[in-house]
């Protein structure tokens, strides 16, 4: 969770489908959210012992949010996250959204870069790191399969 900020994106179409369909309480969400959250300060304890300074300086949260995509897009693209969550009607839904969803934030992150370095500068110069495509392929996969699963028993 500290090098990979996306996986925000499947937890909050998670949190939101599990909401919607009921199998999850607020209450449960919220103590949920709790140790999720203190689990993951708890990986930080040692760089602030030991780098205290360094971390504020350089950590994954800057690198991401300088490099990748600002706070602004962030905000947009997590709140398309809980329009999709919204819109799940059941699990095999959840995981088309979860793959569009990423696809959506590869090609922002990707669009953003060529246009700030030009297409060529930044394919051909690897500034656009397409591996992050691959993020969304696992659940486009996975329903496309379960599209055709649906289409043969009809």
């Amino acid at each position: 969770m500290s090098t990979r900020s996306m996986f925000a994106f499947i937890l909050v179409i998670y949190v939101m489908y599990m909401l919607k369909s009921k199998r999850l309480t607020f209450k449960k969400l919220f103590v949920w959210s709790a140790l999720l959250l203190i689990t993951f300060a708890v990986t930080f304890i040692p760089f602030l012992a030991f780098f205290y300074n360094d971390f504020f300086r350089m950590n994954p949260f800057k690198v991401q949010s300088d490099f990748l995509l600002p706070t602004g897009y962030v905000i947009i693209l997590l709140s398309l996250a809980v329009i999709a969550g919204s819109l799940c009607k059941n699990v095999k839904d959840m995981y088309w959204w979860i793959g569009l969803v990423f696809f959506s934030v590869f090609m922002v992150y990707a669009i953003r870069l060529c246009i700030i370095h030009g297409f060529a500068n930044a394919y051909l110069n690897s500034i656009v790191d397409v591996s992050y495509i691959l993020f969304s392929l696992p659940f486009l996969l996975l329903s496309i399969s379960n599209f055709a699963e649906e289409s043969n028993e009809n």
